[in-house]
């Protein structure tokens, strides 16, 4: 393997661990690819997060050489571009609900008031619930049917209903 398909691969690894360990991180790179760069107030007033919260995110996306500072506004690192490229085109946001897949996990971040709040749904668990007749039923009821538990049957169809948003 040549120096430059290694780099490729390590460049690859970063964004994709970056993600799977700290999946709050997904808005914020969400914004900064998106638009091309972002100052730190357009990141907070888009997010609607405290400034301390906002800052934080910054300093793990800069820490790991995701993101970098050029002049006012926060970039991504010119190595990651093509990994994100790949990943937020297949992005789906709605609102403060943003979703990403890598490989077949789910990664959802979810913008509250003073946080992000982040969980996984595996592909599999999502496949579950397609072409089933879901409405007016309990989650309790979908949960038994599909024989996944409550928490993550609840996840799931909170993701079905964010895509299905996005393919319409």
């Amino acid at each position: 393997m040549d120096n430059q398909a290694r780099s490729w691969d390590k460049a690859k690894g970063k964004v994709v661990n970056i993600l799977t360990s700290r999946p709050w991180l997904l808005p914020f790179i969400y914004h900064i690819y998106s638009l091309q760069g972002v100052k730190l107030i357009e990141l907070k007033t888009l997010l609607g997060l405290k400034t301390a919260v906002v800052k934080r995110g910054l300093w793990w996306l800069i820490k790991s050489g995701i993101v970098e500072k050029k002049g006012e506004k926060y970039v991504i690192s010119q190595q990651h571009t093509k990994h994100l490229a790949k990943l937020m085109l297949a992005a789906c946001t709605t609102g403060r609900r943003y979703v990403v897949k890598i490989g077949k996990v789910y990664l959802v971040a979810v913008v509250r008031k003073s946080r992000i709040t982040a969980y996984s749904v595996p592909e599999d668990a999502l496949n579950k619930l397609l072409n089933r007749k879901l409405e007016n039923r309990s989650i309790k009821d979908i949960a038994a049917e599909v024989k996944m538990p409550l928490k993550l049957t609840a996840r799931a169809l909170k993701l079905y209903e964010t895509l299905n948003t996005c393919w319409r």
